[in-house]
């Protein structure tokens, strides 16, 4: 039975198409499946672009997802058979049908090709009865004809007649959202008309929130939010957005497999996934978790000074902790110093038996009158 997987989101920029691609990847290396991925965003066809680098290969792709959508009966049994000989060739077929073979065992069709250019208004106004009709058309191949095992579908940005057609028909739904408020609060609603749709149709899908980028104080709560259909979250990484920033090739190279973020996908967001299919995985083994793994990619970007157990590179609130001890220490010196001071004085009055008489401050100068000796004074000297 073929498994579905619709990624969604409330806005853009969230990372469902990166996420789609690595889950196909990390589908068929782990479970030695057939993996099947759908471009389902009109407006941006970010997977298209994704997985197709090479326009002359775009270009000549049989037929694609808009084609599939508006054409006839014939068209859609044109469609499914190159699918069918691109699954069943193992790459020594027809040339034109293996451009569907992005990876092993990994197929994609696009949303359009390069040169057909479709008016994606069209798309906006979609019948939604149309669009889960031809979408469940589809997966019924794929699953009794194309042998397909896994079905991963890429949605458009917020509310759409293919969005809501694939997450009323997958069996589970990832609504990815960041941290900020707009996309928290779409992507609720998202859910919300989502279910809505299930209880109007009896279908069953489920769906959960992934929280990507995420930073360390939503890392940390993982477990409590589990308990409000979330997903283990994933914190950025800051190395993949240079790999990107060079060439959007590299997320079906090898390299793209030794970032963090795909190796979280693995162990995290897969294991939980898998789990919802009823597939048992082995837990983590590498001994770390989310948190430690955001606070060490934090670590390597400040430069504060380490601790040694030696003690030769203190932290300031150790310096602090030093001199405050220091003048503490100064301060008992100096009454010890004064108490011995005044006993050494006490010791010489009493051995004398007098005290010295303090000296009087000095006053200032006035101009007074000076009195005259008494007579008898200077005889009395005589």
């Amino acid at each position: 039975m073929t498994k579905t997987i619709t990624l969604c989101s409330g806005k853009g920029g969230v990372g469902k198409t990166v996420l789609a691609s690595c889950l196909a990847r990390i589908i068929q290396q782990e479970e030695q499946a057939r993996v099947l991925l759908l471009d389902l965003d009109p407006s941006v066809q970010g997977l298209t672009l994704l997985l197709f680098q090479n326009k002359y290969e775009l270009d000549h792709v049989p037929l694609s997802f808009a084609q599939y959508l508006n054409g006839s009966e014939a068209m859609e049994k044109d469609l499914l058979e190159a699918l069918q000989k691109a699954v069943t060739s193992d790459g020594h077929g027809d040339p034109l049908h293996a451009l569907y073979r992005r990876l092993d065992n990994v197929f994609a069709i696009p949303f359009s090709t390069e040169s057909e250019r479709p008016d994606w208004t069209q798309f906006a106004h979609l019948d939604f009865d149309i669009a889960s009709s031809k979408l469940q058309t589809l997966l019924a191949v794929a699953n009794s004809v194309l042998n397909i095992d896994y079905v991963v579908m890429d949605t458009q940005a917020g509310p759409g007649s293919l969005s809501f057609a694939a997450a009323t028909l997958s069996d589970v739904n990832l609504i990815l959202l960041e941290e900020d408020d707009i996309s928290w609060r779409t992507a609720l609603n998202l859910l919300l008309e989502i279910s809505d749709l299930n209880r109007q149709l009896q279908r069953r899908s489920r769906s959960y929130f992934l929280a990507n980028k995420a930073s360390a104080d939503l890392v940390e709560i993982a477990d409590k939010l589990k308990a409000f259909s979330f997903l283990s979250p994933l914190p950025y990484d800051a190395w993949m957005q240079k790999l990107f920033a060079k060439a959007t090739s590299v997320a079906l190279e090898k390299e793209f497999e030794n970032t963090d973020f795909f190796r979280q996908v693995r162990t995290r967001v897969w294991h939980d996934v898998a789990g919802l299919f009823g597939i048992t995985k082995q837990p983590v083994k590498d001994g770390f978790t989310l948190g430690s793994l955001f606070r060490k990619q934090n670590d390597k970007s400040s430069q504060r000074p380490i601790i040694k157990t030696n003690g030769t590179a203190p932290a300031s609130g150790s310096k602090r902790a030093e001199k405050n001890t220091t003048s503490a220490k100064q301060e008992k010196e100096g009454e010890k110093a004064a108490a011995a001071a005044k006993n050494e004085k006490e010791t010489a009055m009493n051995k004398t038996g007098t005290e010295a008489t303090p000296q009087a401050s000095p006053q200032p100068f006035a101009a007074t009158t000076v009195a005259k000796p008494p007579a008898g004074a200077h005889e009395g000297k005589r």
